[in-house]
């Protein structure tokens, strides 16, 4: 079973968390993956991948490791 959140909060983990609960967000959501595009290469790789396998929905890890590629 999965841990529902990390000891410590980090980066990576708010990231796959925020697109995990983007259709609950206040804010557009064309937008707000528009910025998560640009920004997931500005992140630490190897963090972002166990955050997406640990933490990440089907459709999260999906879509990340497509803009990965």
């Amino acid at each position: 079973m999965k841990r529902r959140f990390p000891r410590r909060l980090y980066p990576e983990f708010l990231f796959v968390d925020a697109l995990n609960n983007l259709r609950e967000l206040a804010e557009d959501e064309e937008a707000v993956l528009a910025r998560a595009r640009q920004r997931v290469r500005q992140m630490d790789g190897t963090k972002l991948k166990r955050a997406l396998e640990q933490f990440g929905s089907a459709a999260t890890r999906k879509l990340v490791l497509g803009w990965l590629a």
